[in-house]
């Protein structure tokens, strides 16, 4: 189980996993609502010593069906989404190394599940309010059983952390306290962790690499849609899926065959989409949808008129999704250039592609 309060857009994807760094985003297709392996958690403006979030989600194994089922509370909205087989390759490479029994049956009694003691014990004894204190803004979250992010074990605890924040990128710190069957704190663990790639502990950023391929163009109704598929290519292991990159790190040019830049609309696709085709043009300019193989929506840019931001600035970019360019079919865009480039040098990015 998973609790997140975080202050400011926060995307748990972008921590990567222990088991498999390379795999963040393993079970965004097979849930596809808002999850911590995709999507933005809800923000939170209240305490943490009160042990409440806006976000808890919840993981279930079933002995007599094999099947992993997962849930979710966002504010107050509950959603469960169909369980799914432990064959899959979700599970087989995010579900506790592939042993759901290892975190479904783990023994945490007789503590109940019980957040706000799990804070107060954590803020009141753990040193967690120094913390905080000294790194703002950070995430807290709450974690129940054995879990697969670097650096936190099996158990019940609070964790604070930054990576995976709006603007926060590099090597970052991040402190654990782990609790007792008695609901004091049992000790506190402080460390540093590499959210973007880097070649070390706090050495310089690996570049980023976006490459695209397999682009296809096609009419839908006023408007023409030219679909590329999305690979990253990290120092020299291309075509992974990578770990650490969002939205807010990147920023997206069209440029013509004289390489001006093409002015950029406010997207027209809602968000949460489960087609591409639901996508609609906007006259006054070209904008991007980045979204799933199955076609469902995670993200889209810009969020307003001829600016750089995303819709949701903490997504996750990730290998393995597809990016489509939308522009009025009246615009002719074959041999036009998109153009990938970073908005922070903690975070290296590049990438172009010709559009068909």
């Amino acid at each position: 189980m998973y609790g997140i309060a975080t202050p400011l857009p926060f995307q748990p994807a972008s921590l990567g996993w222990a088991a498999n760094p390379n795999a963040s985003n393993a079970c965004g297709f097979a849930f596809p609502g808002l999850t911590i392996w995709n999507g933005t958690i809800p923000l939170f403006h209240g305490s943490y010593a009160s042990g409440t979030a806006p976000f808890w989600q919840f993981l279930f194994f079933s002995n007599a069906t094999r099947q992993l089922a997962s849930g979710t509370d966002v504010n107050q909205t509950v959603r469960v989404d169909p369980p799914i087989s432990m064959t899959s390759w979700c599970a087989l490479v995010m579900a506790a190394d592939g042993t759901p029994w290892g975190w479904a049956d783990y023994d945490v009694s007789p503590l109940t599940a019980d957040s706000p003691q799990m804070a107060q014990a954590a803020w009141g004894a753990g040193g967690s309010a120094e913390w905080v204190g000294r790194h703002r803004p950070s995430a807290e979250m709450y974690l129940f059983g054995q879990n697969d992010w670097p650096g936190w074990t099996g158990g019940v605890m609070v964790a604070f952390q930054r990576c995976g924040l709006l603007g926060v990128g590099g090597t970052q710190p991040y402190a654990t306290t782990y609790v007792q069957p008695d609901g004091s704190f049992s000790f506190e663990v402080t460390g540093q962790v590499t959210c973007t790639p880097e070649d070390s502990l706090a050495g310089p950023p690996i570049p980023i690499d976006m490459e695209f391929s397999n682009g296809t163009s096609s009419l839908n109704g006023s408007s023409e849609e030219v679909v590329e598929a999305l690979w990253v290519g990290l120092g020299s292991n291309p075509r992974l899926l990578t770990f650490g990159l969002d939205a807010w790190m990147v920023r997206l040019d069209l440029l013509d065959s004289q390489g001006q830049a093409l002015q950029s609309a406010a997207s027209a696709c809602p968000t949460w989409v489960s087609s591409l085709g639901k996508c609609v043009d906007n006259p006054s300019g070209w904008y991007a949808v980045l979204f799933t193989q199955n076609g469902s929506w995670i993200d889209s840019y810009p969020s307003s008129t001829n600016e750089t931001g995303w819709s949701s600035p903490a997504g996750a970019l990730l290998g393995d999704d597809l990016l489509a360019i939308v522009t009025p079919s009246s615009w002719n865009v074959t041999g036009d250039s998109l153009v990938v480039n970073e908005t922070t040098p903690a975070v290296p990015v590049s990438g172009v592609v010709t559009l068909p």
